[in-house]
């Protein structure tokens, strides 16, 4: 009904169009010459006040000050007397040449790191006439610094150094050794004439546009009372109903609207386009397939939840607050945005949904919105597959060009029911899970601290998987619920394929099994019986994988003081 009210109120906006066809061509004509003559106009003006040449003339003389010095008095040092030859270049290149002269003014002055001058400081040597060289060159932050307390005015100031570094990406440190003469000039004169030019642009600038803005008002008031309001009407009309009618009137027949021709069916076109952009930004929020399922469904979203079983995933980088302190902003971002593309492009082609991003921890399920009987498998496979994935991102990480440090993860898995849907309240909802299994995975994967491993699951995520697909062994009997009267639960830990040693895989495989069999023997007490075994287990794995094993040695630990006891 809605679809079909849409297509008459366009038939008839159409027709009423048509009528004004010739008219609205007409003005538009209008409209688009004084908008170009005005863009010409801007542009001709712009020109003419605008500077296009750049003058080098100071950064040159100053190089060839630095070179005089380098090959004829290479063995002057700081303190020593300013030769002859460099004081006369010196002369030249502030006076100038020519009629009339380039004069400036220098208030400070080193060559090849050597103070030949200095009026910024009370204290420094005048520029006029010196004698020795004042010692070598500050920091060129120090010199920044010492020029901000002066009395002179900054913008009255122009800084020349040679060679110009300003256009390339260097450190402070190498920025002061590669500079090797710094020169400050006193010219009030350029910025009173760029001030001029500034304000004259300014004032032309306005002036064009205010013409302009008068000349389009009174032509687009005229098309607007007469054609574009009504049409314009329609628009919002249209936006308000798309949430419900989205899939038919996106498919609507548009066979009047094409043979009309007029720029107001366009608009009309333009703006079912925003609405489908706008519906892709809100699938970039909210998990696509909640979308999806509420257009196929045509409802509005409610608040609403549902009973479900599904695997939780739950990951965190490993010391990313001290990896930020280091970086800029730019550069965090950076990585971040690689990190979480690659890992929800990972999620997403399991079959999972990411939940949130949790400031560097990603929460994402298994198994809803969209079903699935193998989602403890799904997370994982997909777990298993971000540790190989983290490797490339390494690698590009490593890059010269980049130079981002590498980072590790630490994941937990659990697999459990929880209540799954839309929370919030009628005018803001989220979709996420809520229950006590849905804080399980964030301490599993805090519980990998303790143990010095990277990922941890669940029993019920393991007796959900086939087996001898994946290389797991038990850690620990842990309590992983806060309720009253909970008991506690073994956790497993998932080794990645990464960190096995080539020819490997098949000792890492047997010592999990030892493992499991001291961890039996430990759990009935005979605690001597289980420090022989979890000893021969971190011997086993630290061959298998070059890295000492934390699980066994921490249970070792616990045998050995329950065998003194």
């Amino acid at each position: 009904e809605a679809a079909a009210r849409l297509r008459r109120a366009c038939r008839q906006q159409v027709r009423q169009a048509n009528n004004m066809k010739n008219l609205t061509s007409k003005h538009s004509e209008y409209v688009a010459v004084k908008v170009a003559l005005g863009v010409l106009l801007l542009l001709f003006v712009l020109n003419i006040v605008e500077p296009g040449v750049q003058d080098f003339a100071a950064e040159r003389g100053l190089f060839f000050c630095g070179l005089v010095l380098q090959e004829q008095f290479p063995n002057v040092s700081a303190h020593s007397s300013i030769p002859g030859p460099i004081r006369d270049q010196v002369d030249v290149w502030t006076r100038g040449v020519g009629d009339p002269a380039d004069i400036r003014n220098v208030i400070f002055l080193d060559i090849e790191k050597r103070v030949y001058c200095n009026e910024i400081v009370a204290e420094g040597q005048d520029c006029s006439q010196p004698e020795a060289f004042s010692g070598p060159r500050k920091l060129l932050e120090e010199i920044d610094k010492e020029i901000q307390v002066s009395p002179y005015r900054i913008s009255d100031l122009i800084s020349v150094r040679v060679p110009d570094l300003s256009n390339e990406e260097v450190t402070e440190k190498e920025l002061n050794e590669r500079t090797t003469s710094v020169a400050v000039l006193y010219a009030p004169e350029g910025a009173q004439l760029e001030a001029i030019f500034s304000i004259t642009t300014t004032v032309l600038v306005i002036i064009i546009i205010l013409t302009g803005i008068t000349l389009l008002t009174k032509d687009m008031t005229f098309l607007s009372r007469n054609l574009l309001r009504p049409l314009r009407e329609l628009a919002d009309e249209m936006e308000s109903i798309a949430q419900l009618q989205l899939a038919g009137v996106s498919n609507s027949e548009e066979t009047d609207a094409n043979e009309s021709g007029t720029s107001e069916v366009r608009l009309i076109r333009r703006t079912f386009e925003n609405m489908k952009k706008a519906i892709k930004s809100w699938g970039k929020y909210v998990p696509w397939p909640v979308v999806q399922i509420l257009l196929r469904a045509n409802v509005e979203a409610n608040l609403q939840v549902n009973e479900v079983e599904v695997t939780i995933f739950f990951s965190d980088i490993a010391s990313f607050t001290t990896i930020v302190e280091s970086m800029p902003p730019e550069s965090s971002l950076l990585l971040l945005s690689r990190y979480f593309n690659d890992m929800t492009k990972i999620i997403d082609d399991h079959g999972g949904v990411v939940l949130e991003f949790i400031g560097d921890a990603v929460l994402a399920i298994y198994g809803a919105p969209l079903a699935n009987e193998d989602h403890p498998q799904a997370g994982v496979s997909a777990a298993l597959r971000m540790f190989h994935s983290l490797k490339r991102m390494n690698e590009w990480s490593r890059e010269p060009t980049r130079d981002l440090p590498e980072v590790k993860i630490r994941c937990g898995v659990h697999t459990g029911r929880v209540l799954v849907g839309n929370m919030g309240f009628h005018s803001r909802m989220k979709y996420g899970i809520v229950g006590e299994d849905a804080h399980i995975p964030s301490r599993l994967e805090e519980m990998n601290k303790s143990y010095s491993t990277s990922m941890l699951i669940s029993d019920s995520t393991l007796r959900r998987l086939p087996e001898d697909r994946f290389l797991t062994r038990p850690v620990d009997w842990v309590h992983l619920r806060q309720t009253p009267g909970a008991k506690s639960e073994v956790v497993h830990e998932v080794l990645p394929s990464g960190r096995v040693r080539r020819g490997s895989t098949q000792m890492a495989a047997e010592a999990f099994q030892l493992h499991a069999k001291a961890l039996d023997l430990y759990r009935a007490r005979d605690f001597e019986r289980a420090a022989h075994l979890f000893e021969e287990v971190g011997q086993a794995l630290l061959e298998a994988t070059g890295e000492e094993d934390r699980p066994s040695a921490l249970l070792l630990k616990r045998c050995r003081a329950y065998c003194v006891r």
